[in-house]
């Protein structure tokens, strides 16, 4: 389980790791005000592992992801970084370093070929720098597939195998996705060890509507925490006694 602190709260969210952790605003303002808190990178927001004890920054270990048809993985930085990293170390084993070194000889040999028919003096680095090779051949992610839930466990893949990240917060979640989608992406994020939390919004007159994000923010807001949860290992027809509303914090 994890903590959720913010200095203007009155106590903590908590985000359990074996459940579908689901946040309901009652009002478009408290969602404005939320929203802005946690989009902020320089917000104030800590998370404790109660595990451990242990206190992390909130942008270290939590990603936000709007809109689940369009997740922009390629311009992540740190996510590319990762997988050339892991790349270039695999090319480096054993069992492929012998290839490596063929290549190698073979494009020195074509480099010093063509070069020579340049009438000035030219040189090259004879060691093959792999990096550069994925970059120049734009290595990227490939993680669509035909539905989007498929979609959402490679992208879960992904966040497992390439980062630090462990909890991941889907705002328009309920808006896409069926219960028993988010039930079946909740589960296997559990497996990654990979915590969800959903957004549910009852100001709205039209729960297709998808509230606008806006910059204003107001001094004292009511946020309404609903523990709307299923065990994750429970029977999918079985549902957390917990569905009233159980806590009121403010911001």
């Amino acid at each position: 389980m994890y903590k959720l602190f913010y200095e203007q709260w009155e106590k903590p969210f908590e985000i359990h790791t074996n459940t579908i952790n689901e946040i309901s605003f009652e009002k478009r303002e408290s969602f404005n005000e939320f929203i802005n808190i946690i989009l902020d990178s320089e917000n104030e927001l800590k998370l404790q592992n109660m595990s451990t004890c242990g206190f992390h920054k909130f942008k270290d270990i939590v990603i936000i992801i709007n809109d689940i048809f369009n997740i922009d993985v390629s311009s992540d930085k740190t996510l590319i970084s990762n997988l050339y990293k892991q790349i270039v170390n695999k090319g480096y084993e054993q069992s492929n370093i012998k290839k490596y070194e063929k290549i190698n000889t073979h494009i020195c040999e074509y480099l010093s070929e063509l070069l020579q028919q340049f009438p000035v003096p030219l040189t090259f680095d004879e060691s093959l720098d792999l990096s550069s090779v994925l970059k120049a051949m734009s290595v990227r992610f490939n993680y669509l597939c035909e539905d989007i839930l498929t979609t959402l466990f490679s992208y879960i893949d992904l966040l497992h195998n390439l980062s630090k990240i462990k909890i991941v917060f889907f705002p328009y979640l309920k808006l896409s996705l069926s219960s028993e989608q988010i039930f079946e992406l909740v589960k296997y994020a559990h497996t990654k060890n990979i915590v969800i939390v959903i957004f549910s919004f009852k100001f709205s007159s039209n729960n297709s509507e998808k509230p606008e994000i806006e910059n204003a923010k107001q001094n004292q807001i009511s946020v309404s925490i609903t523990s709307n949860t299923r065990n994750i290992y429970a029977d999918n027809s079985q549902t957390d006694s917990r569905n009233e509303l159980d806590d009121i914090f403010y911001i």
